[in-house]
Order: structure tokens, then sequence, then C-alpha cells
């Protein structure tokens, strides 16, 4: 794997029925106004419609930073990377029983996750963004 973006490293009992979510956020205003630029512009009646919101933006140009947000709190942030760049996340839960169990998925800058924790016990959640090799 390549170097850690973001990581995080909390027990599970501070994070039981808390939102948790990995997003991203334009890099600085000016991907910010990248974005804008490619969006519909409001009619008469400040209504947008939903059909003219493109399906795709050129990510080459616009910047992203991952945010890993635990309730409100925006707990972790990573370094900029291009929109729709595929990066590898490692999630994983210690066990007194049987170790550091891990999962792998793969999120794309630009994109926005939910996770969810189904807690049978207490352990510790570490969470790590990756760039591919």
């Amino acid at each position: 794997m390549g170097g850690a973006l973001l990581s995080i490293n909390k027990p599970t009992v501070e994070l039981a029925g808390i939102k948790l979510a990995l997003s991203f956020a334009p890099a600085s205003d000016a991907d910010a106004e990248t974005i804008a630029s490619y969006l519909p512009k409001p009619d008469e009646s400040g209504e947008i419609d939903p059909n003219a919101i493109p399906d795709t933006l050129p990510g080459y140009l616009i910047n992203m930073v991952g945010e890993f947000t635990v309730g409100n709190e925006v707990v972790a942030t990573s370094s900029a990377v291009s929109m729709g760049s595929e990066l590898l996340s490692e999630m994983g839960y210690w066990s007194p029983s049987w170790g550091l169990e891990t999962t792998q998925n793969e999120p794309v800058a630009g994109e926005y996750r939910a996770i969810a924790l189904d807690l049978q016990g207490i352990s510790v959640v570490d969470s790590i963004i990756r760039t591919p090799r």
C-alpha cells in the first residue's frame, strides 16, 4: 500500500451510536470555484433543474481533502488528492480473542461514505486511508 493520507485510532466505546463518515471537501477556494463553475445557475424563481446538474466533473482540475468525521466533528484530515483518485481504505477491530481483523475498501476521492459499527463488545477501531502504489 502507499503512504497513509489519513489515520484514526479510537476505542469503539467512544464511537458507539455516533455518526461516522469519510467525505471529501475542496482543497482550496480555487477548487470550490471550479466545482461551482460546472453547476447550473438557478432560474428566475431560484430553482435549479436537477436534470441540468452534470453527471461528471473534470477531476484532474479539482483537488480534494479527505475528512473523517465522528458525530459532527472532523477528527482527521488528509492531504490533497485529485478528485476521482482511487484510494484504499483499511479498517480494523482489535479483539483480545482474535487479534486485529481488517477489511479493505476502495473509496474514490469526492464520494461520501457513511460508516456503521455493529458492536458486539468493546475494541479499538483503526482506520487508514492510503494512496495505491
